[in-house]
């Protein structure tokens, strides 16, 4: 976290605000009921603890090696607690999950935020509606060995007003609810509600009742059960992958919940339909499918398909129907509601470009989209699967020429990498004898594998998604660009690296030298792009106005880019100038909700990381340029996507001897701290240096004062994770 400090001379003033977050007390609430259910089930029942609040951390003691082998996800960190929030372990919840790499604690915390339109729920963080939620414990956190008898800890939400008790039946092809009164609610709200993801639960009220009235009768279109392999690669472990009978999604779910004033109960008896129509529904991954972006220029320039996945697994393409009645603006835009043909699944497409007259400019897009989707609905693709494919497909090939030397942590993915640069959509994954003859020929080291292929080949230029049919033994791909484009930029790519590295670098180097010089053209050649990422926060998608700034073509054309462009360009440079490197993902310690990209570079048989984004500041220089684990650990929570999990310990960074504050000998303690930055500042250089991390901010500060005091002149300061500058005025 970069801090930021003013002293004036002899004069300080000081505020610190210290949070402290500890478990619930559960009192004497052992409950001999779950005792007896769960001791049944092969469980250990804990305790119960009532009425946590809304926004509760649980946080656990975990053992240093633990927390490491956590950090390092040799123990997966979603897989040390399970959530459920049924009894029956049916339903999972997902938290955030935080490892405090100082205090060596586990903590776990809320990851709900409601939205409705009349504001009824809460946009901050909350544990959500439901009326009791159960923690196994798999893992213990003291060894580190996964528990032969797990433990359940059962906790309630604390809540103003009873929970409904709701009953659901079919009359006269109705759906009626009926509940319980609840003691003191003015009204019942009855909702349905969709999770898009984890994080956001989008509450739709769909009628009001008043409070002596306890029942209410829908004519609403219900949802249906199907299987999606889409869900495969949406939970990617061994588990979900041996039990794939469960993977079952529906759209909708419904139930009742009382309101007072401002105060809400959990939702009643949350309901999850069975019906037996014949109608078949659409998955829920289908909706992150449907574009890389839902944003567009112009109403003409509107897609003629988008992509669904259907109960039979298999992603298609299907005609949007536009809802022009329905079109309304918003901040400069006009948002056009859609649904997909034949489907109870929609969306909606953001027009900035458009006139008053937009309802029969939508009326005639949407005759132009019937004839255009007419060619692209007979256009069978004459595959092994039969499916419906996009315009100007292009087959794989058994091994295509490709004139970049590809990342693999695996040579078993060649096949798949080439194609994946030569741009086929379509990959015949039993073309590949190596491949389809190794042992690791199943879904879930496919994902693994190609998410490596993808992370550490910025050549690829992206891919907005993929999918794996294992029994027809079919890879399908669909590209950030059309062909044209993704060629044309790969072509500039390679052209502009050479010469920029030409421009930078010579054979009198060390290779630390070029490092260092890579990392200061990135740094002057690129300014964060906000915009985009504030695009990514707010929407988990990528606008296409902003596709450049996840891409080295953002550094190297656009000179903006959010960090996975900075990280990219860094990959093309370094290992053109002949340097190993990798692209590293997961999380900045300081802003753990954001996801972040930065890399690792080896030298002298040693790994370094280097965060040329985190470099990029006009405040404190290079804060992340050649660090050993030592450090990043305190900076960084790593994912394991990057390489292939079996791989993820190659890249151990111990090497620290080129890191650049110690090589330029700016390595100072508390003690010589104030010297050093003097003598820099009067020799005319810039005035920061790298302390331990575990300076206080109290520390920081008497080192300030001691050069407002000897300078005699007012200084602004800044500290950020170990570094400090000063400036003098």
């Amino acid at each position: 976290m970069k801090i930021r400090g003013k002293l004036v001379f002899s004069t300080i003033v000081l505020f610190v605000s210290v949070i402290v977050l500890s478990g619930c007390d559960s009192g004497d609430n052992y409950n001999e009921e779950y005792a007896t259910y769960f001791e049944e089930k092969g469980y250990e029942y804990v305790e119960t603890l009532d009425d946590v609040e809304k926004d509760h951390v649980f946080s656990f003691d975990v053992n240093k090696d633990v927390r490491q082998d956590i950090s390092a996800s040799t123990i997966r960190k979603d897989r040390v607690f399970t959530i459920y929030v049924d009894k029956e372990f049916t339903t999972e919840y997902h938290p955030k999950l935080k490892v405090d790499k100082i205090d060596n604690k586990f903590n776990i915390s809320a990851n709900t935020k409601f939205k409705s339109e009349d504001g009824v729920m809460s946009d901050e963080d909350d544990w959500g509606l439901y009326s009791e939620y159960f923690i196994v414990q798999n893992y213990d956190l003291d060894t580190g060995e996964e528990l032969e008898k797990k433990t359940v800890t059962v906790f309630s939400v604390e809540r103003e007003l009873d929970t409904p008790q709701v009953s659901y039946e079919y009359k006269d092809d109705e759906l009626v609810l009926s509940w319980e009164k609840v003691s003191d609610a003015q009204k019942y709200l009855v909702v349905s509600f969709d999770v898009y993801d984890y994080s956001q639960v989008d509450v739709n009220i769909i009628k009001e009742v008043k409070g002596d009235k306890t029942s209410v009768a829908l004519d609403e279109t219900l949802p249906y059960y199907f299987h999606s392999e889409d869900a495969q690669y949406a939970a990617n472990d061994d588990y979900w992958w041996a039990n794939e009978d469960i993977l079952d999604y529906q759209g909708k779910k419904y139930g009742v919940i009382a309101v007072k004033d401002k105060s809400y109960s959990a939702l009643g008896n949350i309901q999850e339909f069975d019906n037996e129509k014949e109608t078949c529904g659409f998955a829920e991954y289908a909706m992150q499918e449907v574009s890389y972006s839902n944003n567009y220029e112009s109403i003409t320039s509107l897609p003629n398909a988008v992509l669904a996945s259907s109960c039979d697994g298999n992603t298609v393409y299907r005609q949007p129907v536009l809802q022009a009645d329905e079109a309304y603006e918003k901040d400069g835009n006009l948002h056009i509601p859609y649904l997909i043909k034949n489907s109870i699944v929609g969306g909606e497409f953001v027009v900035s470009t458009y006139d008053s007259g937009y309802k029969k400019d939508i009326e005639s897009r949407q005759e132009a989209i019937k004839d255009e989707y007419k060619k692209l609905e007979t256009k069978e693709y004459d595959y092994k699967s039969g499916k419906t494919v996009a315009y100007n497909v292009i087959e794989s090939s058994s091994l295509p020429e490709v004139e970049d030397e590809l990342f693999l942590n695996d040579e078993n993915g060649e096949y798949i990498a080439k194609n994946l640069v030569a741009g086929a959509n379509v990959i015949d994954l039993s073309k590949d004898e190596n491949l389809r003859n190794s042992d690791n020929y199943n879904y879930t080291y496919l994902y693994d594998m190609i998410e490596e292929i993808q992370h550490q080949n910025p050549i690829i230029l992206k891919t907005v998604w993929y999918e794996i049919d294992m029994g027809n033994e079919v890879m399908y791909v669909h590209y950030l660009f059309d062909d044209d484009t993704r060629k044309e930029k790969q072509e500039a790519l390679r052209a502009t690296v050479k010469e920029v590295n030409a421009q930078i670098l010579n054979d009198n180097m060390s290779d630390a030298q070029k490092v260092y010089a890579i990392n200061d053209y990135i740094l002057n050649q690129t300014v964060y792009n906000q915009a985009a990422a504030d695009a990514i926060i707010s929407t988990s998608q990528m606008d296409n106005t902003y596709f450049d700034a996840s891409l080295a073509t953002g550094v190297f054309y656009e000179g903006s880019a959010v960090c996975e462009g900075y990280a990219s360009a860094f990959m093309l440079l370094t290992r053109d100038a002949g340097l190993e490197s990798i692209m590293v993902t997961g999380y900045s310690n300081s802003d753990s909700d954001i996801r972040h990209a930065w890399n690792r570079v080896n030298i002298d048989d040693n790994w370094y990381l280097v965060d040329t984004t985190f470099n990029d500041s006009d405040e404190i220089p290079n804060s992340a340029l050649l660090l050993p684990d030592e450090i990043g650990d305190l900076l960084y929570e790593e994912d394991e996507y990057y390489v292939i999990d079996s791989e993820l310990d190659k890249y151990t960074a111990t090497g620290d001897q080129y890191e650049y504050y110690r090589a330029n000998g700016l390595v100072v303690t508390t003690d010589t701290a104030a010297d050093k930055i003097l003598e820099l500042l009067n020799s005319g250089q810039i005035g920061a240096v790298r302390l331990p991390m575990t300076t206080t901010q109290a520390e920081y500060t008497s080192i300030a004062q001691t050069i407002v005091n000897r300078a005699g002149r007012s200084a602004q300061y800044y500290m950020s994770d170990g570094i400090m500058r000063v400036i003098l005025y």
